[in-house]
């Protein structure tokens, strides 16, 4: 099992967009924030073994609560980002270092919480 923490706010996949010529690249922030995930992961001892087979990915995201008001369903948070698109990025980030593509993932569990510090934690282990 790797098991490791992204400390500051989850950032979301952002959609592929085309540039000028035509060429599709991916947002930068979705850029800088995967390699955040890569070296947390390579920090926790990812890449020394690549998990091979089916895998289990569970992805904890907790994000600040809203600073005016009282979270209407207690601890969920229920705001954008998705939280698909949130799970997407780390499971991307992760390709070519803790296993070789994220078609390997079978099981996947992720929560959005409101919780304090922002950060986001990460559990992969082979099935």
């Amino acid at each position: 099992m790797i098991r490791f923490t992204v400390p500051g706010p989850a950032v979301a996949w952002q959609r592929t967009a085309k540039s000028r010529g035509g060429v599709l690249f991916t947002h930068p922030y979705t850029r800088t924030y995967q390699r955040e995930v890569r070296q947390a992961a390579e920090d926790a001892g990812a890449g020394l073994v690549m998990l091979d087979g089916p895998i289990a990915l569970s992805v904890k995201v907790y994000r600040n609560p809203p600073a005016k008001r009282v979270p209407k369903f207690g601890p969920w948070d229920t705001r954008k980002p998705d939280l698909d698109n949130l799970a997407k990025t780390i499971a991307d980030a992760l390709n070519g270092l803790a296993y070789a593509d994220d078609a390997q993932i079978c099981q996947l569990t992720a929560w959005k919480f409101f919780g304090e510090p922002e950060r986001v934690e990460i559990e992969i282990w082979s099935l």
